[in-house]
């Protein structure tokens, strides 16, 4: 525009000079710098008006009902009268404005491009909020959420993603949701998740749990090839758990259960360890469990490889004893089976009370067991699979006597076998102590007997048989884990090794079989 101006006066200048005469200035601009100026004063209004039209053509439309969570209506009424105010000031201003390199035009074509695109993320979350929400709502009825989050983190997903607990909030043209949630202190908080700053759901690792437990079948299956070694498979679980991140560590340690559902993560003593040091040296912290905290991702990893450790590798090892002592077993029976002769049939009795023994006093078969206890429920399995049947062929049976029930503190070794029998069945009654979940403890009795005696109608029974039927008791001493294990050991053979000399062995008792054949070989 000044160029063109000055032009014109140049041009008026130039023929002042040359024709030496008056000229009207007034008249020569008005009729071209004038008319130039028209020209441009109109483009820019129409270019203006346009503008303005498209914008305040644009509308903050309310959200639907059903948009968005019905809880959250009242701040989104109010959010969308605010933002619809200032979209309506913005467009006045860009309507009325005819600079538009003032500050005022630009600043208000920045508002109205702002609250339109703000118009549009906001479904956006909103949306996303509650997608996310219902999806959430599904895996917690599902129970597909990690226990390996800590309670502030599993309380802060619980309130974040229930609408009753939130609403949202507006600051700086950003969306967020405001939720209340309560700390593992029981306090109530309060916080303000923006994009990207969410609580995350953090699922079990699946994958990854039902891959350790192949790994479990496999060892199984080597063991019983003669193949497995300890040591591969020690550093094969080292390998695996090296490749698992941090959500899938803390997955592991709050949801796996060992295979027969035995042991947890808590239980053993490098974890409850580490636990100890980490709340005298954490007081305040908002992880309950030293495994939660991110900062601890290293020896969390060394954790697991402990767990599986401590788990399954005495499971392993008796595993391995139990196919090596039927290997002995078999074949010393395949040799009595051949010779018949008195020598080989002790060597595989013996070797059979000595197997029977110690898996009696097992407890990794045990469901929930705890290693060196021992549970009257793995040495009855034991006791009822053995096939061991007296010369009248009353099958021995094993009984115990609660030390709660007995309050006196009663020993019945010694005591008429009527007598003992009616105690055993009056501790089994005693609804108040489950002998069959617990492990035994001191004070309780283990008493191993025939089921039934018999004699002639008219025969009164001799010394001798009062003897060979007599139940054998033992009561649980202290100290059960030294002294007394060897004390429950040698118990348990001797009776097993007294019942033999005058009982029939049946083929079930080494085969595994319910029947006993007609044609026993053991006569």
């Amino acid at each position: 525009m000044a160029l063109e101006s000055t032009s014109i006066l140049l041009q008026q200048q130039k023929a002042l000079g040359e024709a030496n005469k008056f000229v009207d200035y007034s008249k020569t601009i008005d009729e071209t710098l004038g008319k130039a100026i028209e020209k441009e004063v109109d483009i820019r209004k129409k270019a203006e008006d346009k503008y303005s039209e498209t914008m305040t053509a644009y509308e903050i439309e309310e959200l639907k009902t059903s948009e968005y969570p019905e809880d959250w209506g009242p701040e989104m009424t109010a959010e969308l009268a605010r933002q619809k105010q200032e979209y309506a000031a913005a467009a006045q201003t860009v309507k009325t404005t005819r600079d538009k390199t003032s500050k005022e035009y630009i600043d208000a074509v920045a508002k109205m491009s702002e609250l339109k695109t703000g118009m549009a993320g906001m479904r956006t979350k909103i949306g996303l909020w509650k997608e996310n929400a219902s999806e959430f709502a599904k895996l917690a009825e599902e129970g597909a959420i990690t226990e390996g989050l800590s309670v502030n983190e599993r309380n802060k997903l619980f309130g974040y993603n229930n609408s009753k607990n939130t609403k949202p909030v507006f600051k700086d043209g950003r969306f967020g949701v405001e939720y209340t949630w309560i700390d593992q202190d029981g306090n109530e908080k309060t916080d303000i998740a923006y994009e990207g700053e969410e609580p995350r759901v953090v699922p079990p690792a699946t994958k990854e749990i039902e891959a350790v437990n192949a790994k479990y079948n496999d060892a199984v299956k080597l063991i019983g090839e003669g193949k497995w070694n300890e040591s591969a498979w020690t550093q094969d679980i080292r390998n695996f758990t090296n490749t698992l991140n941090f959500d899938q560590l803390r997955s592991f340690a709050g949801d796996f259960e060992s295979v027969n559902g035995s042991e947890t993560f808590d239980d053993i003593e490098f974890v409850k360890t580490r636990q100890e040091k980490y709340q005298k040296e954490n007081p305040d912290s908002e992880y309950g469990k030293w495994w939660q905290d991110p900062a601890n991702k290293g020896e969390l990893k060394e954790g697991i490889t402990q767990f599986f450790k401590d788990t399954y590798l005495p499971k392993f090892r008796e595993f391995e004893r139990d196919q090596k002592s039927r290997q002995r077993i078999n074949s010393a029976y395949r040799a009595f089976s051949v010779t018949g002769d008195e020598k080989s049939f002790n060597i595989v009795k013996t070797m059979q009370i000595n197997d029977d023994v110690r898996r009696a006093l097992s407890s990794t078969n045990v469901v929930n067991g705890k290693a060196g206890e021992i549970y009257s429920s793995q040495i009855s399995q034991v006791f009822d699979g053995a096939g061991l049947i007296t010369d009248e062929g009353a099958p021995l049976e094993i009984g115990f006597i609660s030390g709660r029930w007995n309050t006196a503190g009663k020993d019945y070794d010694g005591a008429q076998r009527s007598e003992v029998l009616e105690a055993i069945e009056n501790s089994g009654n005693f609804t108040d102590d489950d002998m069959n979940s617990r492990p035994l403890a001191p004070g309780d009795q283990i008493v191993i007997y025939p089921s039934e005696i018999r004699t002639g109608d008219d025969e009164d029974m001799t010394a001798d048989q009062r003897a060979k039927y007599a139940p054998r008791v033992i009561t649980i001493p202290e100290g059960l884990k030294d002294k007394g294990r060897r004390e429950i050991q040698n118990f348990l053979r001797q009776a097993y090794d007294q019942a033999f000399e005058n009982m029939v062995l049946d083929d079930a008792y080494f085969d595994g079989t319910s029947e006993r054949p007609d044609d026993n070989p053991l006569p």
